[in-house]
C-alpha cells in the first residue's frame, strides 16, 4: 500500500510537471489558428478605369493564434450564365467618412500584407478590382488618350495665331474641342463600344466568395455570400463607361455611380 501511494505521489508530481508543457504545446503547435470574417454594411459594386470593382467593409478576427495576412481575393459568379471573375485587392480605404459640410481629405493606402493578432481585431475597408478585365480595357483607353492628344495638337496647339492671342479661355476651348472629338472621332466610338462590351454587371443574382490567405502557415479562410443587382442599379453603373472615357481624356466626368447590394446567405 505504501508503495502504491509512493508511485501515485510520483505520478501526480510528474503530471504536474508535464501538463503545463502539454497545454503549451497544444496551444502553440496542435490547435490551429483561424480567422473569423464579420461583414458590415453593404457590398459596393462599381465600374471605372480599373474595370469592375467591389468594395467590402467588415472586421477580421484572429482566434487562437496571431496570423499574417498575405492577401485577400474574391471570386464572383454570375448565376445567370455561371461566368466567373477573380478580384484582387486594389486599395485600402479609410474606415471613417465625413458627413455634412465638413470637407476632409480622403487618403487611401496601397494594399500590403499585415499581422492580425488575437488581441486586436482589424477593420477592413477594401476596394477590389478585376485585374484581367482592367488589362483588357487598358489598351483601348490608351488608344483613346493618344487620339485625344493628337486631336488637341492638330486643332488647338498647332495654331500659331491662337497661341499668340491673350486672354484665351483655354478651359472652354478645350471643352468645345472635346465635344467635337466625342462626336466625330472614330476612336472615341470604338473605345466606348469596346469598353461597354467588357462591362458585365447585369441585373440578377451573384455568388461572392472572399478568401483571406495567410503565410507560415499557408492557409485560406473563406467566407461566401450572395447578392443581387436590379435593372436600375446596373443601368446606373453602366453610365460609368462613358464617364471613364471622359476621365481618361482629362475632362470632368462628375461623380461615378455605385450600386449597394445587401449581403444574403449563399
Amino acid at each position: 500500500m505504501e508503495e502504491f501511494r509512493a508511485w501515485a505521489t510520483l505520478g501526480i508530481a510528474l503530471l504536474a510537471l508535464i501538463l503545463p508543457g502539454a497545454v503549451w504545446a497544444w496551444s502553440n503547435y496542435v490547435r490551429k489558428g483561424i480567422i473569423d470574417i464579420h461583414e458590415t454594411w453593404t457590398i459596393e459594386v462599381g465600374f471605372s478605369s480599373y474595370g469592375p470593382t467591389i468594395g467590402l467593409n467588415g472586421t477580421l478576427q484572429a482566434v487562437h493564434h496571431d496570423l499574417f495576412i498575405r492577401s485577400i481575393e474574391l471570386t464572383v459568379v454570375k448565376l445567370r450564365d455561371s461566368s466567373q471573375y477573380t478580384f484582387e485587392w486594389l486599395v485600402f480605404r479609410p474606415a471613417s467618412v465625413a458627413f455634412g459640410a465638413v470637407q476632409q481629405e480622403t487618403s487611401i493606402e496601397v494594399p500590403a500584407g499585415f499581422l492580425l493578432t488575437t488581441a486586436q481585431p482589424r477593420r477592413y475597408n477594401i476596394t477590389f478590382f478585376d485585374r484581367a478585365r482592367q488589362a483588357e480595357m487598358g489598351q483601348h483607353l490608351q488608344n483613346l488618350s493618344v487620339a485625344w492628344q493628337e486631336h488637341l495638337t492638330t486643332n488647338v496647339f498647332s495654331d500659331p495665331q491662337l497661341l499668340q492671342q491673350q486672354n484665351v479661355d483655354w478651359a472652354t476651348l478645350v471643352q468645345g474641342e472635346f465635344a467635337a472629338f466625342s462626336k466625330d472621332n472614330p476612336v472615341n466610338l470604338a473605345t466606348y463600344t469596346a469598353v461597354d462590351r467588357l462591362f458585365y454587371w447585369d441585373s440578377g443574382d451573384y455568388y461572392l466568395e472572399m478568401r483571406v490567405n495567410t503565410t507560415r502557415p499557408a492557409r485560406t479562410f473563406p467566407r461566401s455570400w450572395a447578392f443581387s443587382l436590379s435593372e436600375a442599379q446596373t443601368t446606373s453603373i453602366r453610365q460609368n463607361v462613358y464617364k471613364t472615357l471622359v476621365a481618361t481624356c482629362g475632362q470632368a466626368a462628375g461623380a461615378f455611380n455605385f450600386a449597394y447590394a445587401g449581403y444574403q446567405e449563399a
